[in-house]
């Protein structure tokens, strides 16, 4: 019996193909910061050069984000474990030499969780390290979707940027006080 040719795998995460990317930046007009978003429906290349071009301009908070989907952080931040060497003694008769025994303990280390707690959390969409705010202490002025207002109304930590929530799946996943806060 033949075997069928397997069918090649989609490559969704390399290529950019399948995923959707906005750009955004915060201006000032008439005296209050608002963001200016440009989207980009699966035009990756096109997406990272204008996000190249208004960073080489100098504006303030660019962000290239992924609007369907989240990312991990980078290597250093996130949790690993340690294998800790521990030496003890064991009794023996007295005026005799010490004997140690050697014991391994593996420790579970998690650095976003010290982040996390000062106040610093990752934003999976726009792929950075924030400083969460609360619903009402948005700073900038988001423009409207299809007419709906997207600010914040429910109390929580929202990314300025973005205005993802705390609750949401890809935050819990990788910052472990939004996995406790949310529950």
């Amino acid at each position: 019996m033949a075997r069928r040719p397997r069918s090649a795998p989609v490559e969704t995460y390399a290529t950019g193909a399948r995923l959707k990317w906005d750009v955004r930046w915060v201006v000032k007009h008439k005296g209050r910061w608002h963001i200016i978003v440009k989207p980009f429906d699966g035009e990756f290349q096109q997406a990272l050069q204008l996000y190249l071009k208004v960073k080489a301009l100098g504006r303030h908070n660019v962000t290239l984000r992924c609007r369907n989907s989240g990312f991990p952080p980078p290597k250093e931040l996130q949790p690993y474990w340690v294998r800790k060497k521990l030496k003890e003694e064991i009794q023996t008769r007295r005026g005799a030499k010490p004997k140690y025994r050697v014991r391994y303990k593996d420790i579970y280390r998690s650095p976003m969780r010290k982040l996390n707690r000062e106040g610093v959390w990752w934003c999976p969409y726009c792929m950075e390290l924030r400083e969460f705010v609360k619903s009402y202490e948005v700073p900038f002025l988001h423009p409207p979707v299809n007419g709906i207002n997207v600010m914040p109304t429910e109390d929580g930590l929202y990314c300025p940027m973005c205005l993802v929530s705390t609750r949401d799946h890809n935050v819990r996943k990788h910052n472990p006080l939004a996995e406790r806060i949310s529950a």
